[in-house]
């Protein structure tokens, strides 16, 4: 009886960890996405260890050339936009969603070149535009040109909590 009582046990704590899992959402996704239209959508949500916070539905608007030239690559916190290349795509920038603490954390009293765009609730949303080519893998006039569309991408960010 008591090893009908122990396998019963581990099967629903098998179920329980794999249903955990599998709720999950996007914060385990990798999925790059060619840009296909002018609006992008995407969710993202933040994980502070153990705590994950609401999944979001976020949309911007990006520039008509950059429809299919650009991908999207969305890692569940982060969404990198980036320039397809045959060798893969050269990051131009990300938007990201953190907790509180990591937000001052990422932050803190010197911001560098991650700036706010909004805080919904306990999730903050912030942009990485990095401040030249060097990491991009990108000319510097690519960079340059791609970098002038960010201000106006970032403008155009909404933030809806996901049904």
């Amino acid at each position: 009886m008591f090893g009908k009582s122990r396998v019963f046990l581990l099967a629903l704590l098998g179920l329980l960890v794999f249903g955990l899992v599998g709720c999950g959402g996007s914060f385990l996704a990798n999925e790059t996405l060619p840009i296909a239209s002018e609006t992008v959508t995407a969710q993202l949500q933040f994980v502070d260890g153990a705590e994950v916070g609401p999944m979001y539905d976020v949309e911007v608007v990006v520039p008509a050339d950059w429809v299919g030239q650009f991908e999207t690559r969305n890692v569940g916190n982060k969404l990198y936009f980036e320039y397809a290349t045959e060798a893969g795509g050269a990051e131009v920038f990300f938007i990201e969603a953190l907790s509180m603490s990591q937000y001052w954390a990422q932050n803190g009293s010197h911001p560098g070149s991650y700036t706010n765009i909004v805080n919904r609730g306990d999730t903050y949303f912030i942009y990485h535009l990095p401040i030249d080519a060097y990491y991009s893998g990108l000319s510097d006039e690519d960079f340059s040109i791609f970098s002038a569309a960010v201000p106006g991408i970032v403008d155009s960010f909404s933030a809806q909590v996901a049904n």
